[in-house]
């Protein structure tokens, strides 16, 4: 599996199993790729907009995946929703003008970053 795939795949289950977490999840899909330490990156009040309203896009969306998948006991059924689930998760990243990578830079960015956390939240909000 190349490491492209390994992370889109790593990408997606961080995400249905800490959905609630928010931002959280896609970031730790990187963990690791990853140097230790919030990454070098300014975030600025158009990128924290995107930032949450993609966020919030994937935790519905993550919600609705893992609510189905739990209902499922076919493997190979698991692993075309759990496809699906990435793609429209990408999908909702994308439609708020920002790329995977950029999504996980900032949520790690947030993780070391109270007040960039506090940003994202209010505009989540």
């Amino acid at each position: 599996m190349t490491t492209f795939t390994r992370t889109k795949h790593n990408l997606i289950m961080a995400t249905l199993i800490a959905a609630p977490l928010a931002w959280a999840p896609l970031a730790m899909a990187y963990e690791d790729d990853m140097d230790a330490g919030a990454p070098d990156i300014e975030v600025s009040s158009a990128e924290v907009e995107s930032f949450a309203a993609a966020m919030l896009d994937v935790q519905q969306l993550g919600q609705e995946w893992t609510q189905r998948m739990q209902e499922t006991e076919d493997q190979e059924e698991l692993s075309q929703m759990q496809q699906e689930a990435q793609e429209e998760m990408i999908g909702a990243i994308e439609d708020h003008g920002m790329t995977v990578e950029e999504y996980n830079e900032i949520a790690t960015a947030a993780q070391q970053d109270p007040e960039l956390a506090q940003e994202i939240q209010q505009a989540a909000e």
